[in-house]
């Protein structure tokens, strides 16, 4: 993956480095596994799995190689293999020094050692129009981080770091270098030392193995993504939608400052994916695709690259309008009212926390969103105080299917986003009149006062259901 064949990019607005020292030191203890393979003549027997690489292949204009690499998913593990071959370069140049001082025979042998490693850091570019070879990293990262990862890369010492990315940086090669380099000392030869420092660099150039999928496209390489990180945890499509907006946005340097920034904001929230999962209903009037939300919200909102200043503007303002409904959605997911000077009384505001929090119906977050959007403050009221009589009967009590109920939520989603962009008033009487044949087909009378009577103080485990019903009716009777 690291020959001369081939030279890795993170986009320029991608996120910083993120590992953590827990990270490098699960790094360290599967190399420290490998390494301990070792036979005694020097051959590793075991070997370990770093996962998987997604890149996107993309024509180079602008020198004399034909593509790079871009890294969709990688970054965090290429960027921390990059500083360990150079921790290994740094100390097999210093063995080479101190056993040419020596007259030790191993020095040519941490030299070439040193060489051979260094030369995967970096490329020789040729450009035979100019008669001329140049050195270029193998990696480059982000905009933020890639000077100081160059500077690390290359220097013998580095001032102390002030920005977050660059301190996780500094102390993730530290790190490398005390697990894994510094422990050579305590080996009382050269000879032992170089059979050491080979051994802990060919357990990830030698035994180490990856699997590189490449993609001719961007939107192929983030749907590849998330097809194969999609294993119950969450995603970062929000990772890959600003990566494919600030790259759409490369002509426009203005307007992509201003996305970043942004972006900077969305991507760095907790659980921001499940908002694009809440948000992409809301609009859309139906659910996501399980492992294609990427795609579904990027054809949603990003369809089209711009292709004037104004287009570019369009883009900046669909990321600064993502921020702010995430701002509600946060609000929203607390039970907390999301207009900032209510005009509500208390009592209608409690009923949003009744719904979300005590009756956890996040089932109409989507509709929630909308709403909020789109109607006025009285309009929002009226559709809370529906909900929560609906959701307590059909699903909490009744036990009904969610899905008809979601499908009635995104349909209405859809239109109140709808009636607002066409300056018409929003109205629930088309919803109110779904939920209505949702109760009578799926949460009759019958069945609502059935499971009512199973409903017991003594044996109930969970009481929510008691409280909410019992509070209900001394609100209504005062």
């Amino acid at each position: 993956m690291l020959d001369e064949g081939r030279c890795f990019r993170v986009p320029r607005y991608q996120r910083a480095y993120a590992w953590e020292l827990d990270d490098v030191d699960d790094l360290c203890d599967d190399i420290e596994a490998v390494v301990a393979t070792q036979d005694g003549r020097g051959t590793l027997k075991g070997s370990h799995f770093f996962g998987t690489l997604v890149t996107v292949l993309v024509p180079e204009t602008a020198a004399s190689r034909s593509h790079y690499h871009e890294v969709v998913d990688g970054q965090q593990r290429l960027t921390t293999f990059c500083l360990f071959l150079r921790a290994i370069a740094m100390r097999a140049t210093q063995e080479a020094e101190s056993a040419k001082a020596e007259q030790d025979r191993t020095a040519k042998s941490f030299s070439t050692l040193a060489q051979e490693t260094e030369s995967f850091l970096r490329y020789n570019d040729f450009d035979v129009a100019a008669g001329t070879v140049s050195q270029q990293p193998r990696l480059s990262l982000s905009l933020v981080d890639d000077p100081y990862f160059q500077d690390l890369l290359s220097k013998e010492s580095l001032d102390s770091a002030s920005r977050d990315s660059h301190k996780r940086l500094l102390a993730a090669f530290n790190r490398l270098d005390e697990r894994l380099i510094e422990p050579i000392a305590t080996e009382s030869t050269y000879k032992a030392k170089l059979k050491r420092l080979t051994a802990i660099r060919d357990s990830l150039l030698v035994r180490g193995y990856v699997i590189h999928v490449t993609s001719n496209d961007r939107a192929s390489g983030y749907t590849l993504f998330s097809v194969l990180n999609n294993r119950g945890q969450d995603l970062t499509n929000a990772d890959l939608l600003r990566n494919h907006t600030l790259e759409a946005l490369n002509a426009f340097p203005k307007a992509q400052e201003k996305a970043a920034r942004a972006w900077d904001r969305i991507a760095g929230s907790a659980n921001v994916d499940a908002f694009l999962r809440a948000y992409y209903p809301s609009v859309a009037g139906r659910r996501a695709s399980q492992d294609k939300l990427f795609e579904d919200v990027r054809q949603l909102r990003f369809p089209k690259r711009p292709q004037i200043t104004a287009d570019a503007d369009d883009y900046v303002a669909t990321v600064e309008r993502l921020g702010a409904e995430l701002d509600v959605y946060k609000s929203l997911m607390t039970g907390d009212w999301p207009f900032a000077s209510p005009v509500a009384s208390l009592w209608q505001r409690d009923r949003l926390r009744r719904l979300i929090i005590s009756l956890r119906h996040e089932l109409a977050i989507p509709l929630l969103l909308s709403a909020s959007t789109a109607a006025d403050e009285t309009g929002f009221a009226d559709l809370v105080h529906m909900l929560e009589l609906f959701a307590f009967r059909y699903k909490n009590i009744c036990n009904a299917h969610a899905t008809p109920a979601a499908n009635a939520y995104y349909r209405a989603a859809r239109a109140a986003r709808t009636s607002h962009a066409t300056r018409k008033p929003v109205s629930w009487k088309d919803l109110r009149a779904d939920l209505r044949d949702l109760l009578n087909t799926r949460a009759g009378a019958a069945i609502f006062a059935s499971q009512l009577d199973e409903l017991s103080y003594e044996y109930q485990s969970d009481k929510t259901l008691l409280r909410e019903l019992l509070t209900t009716i001394e609100d209504y009777h005062t």
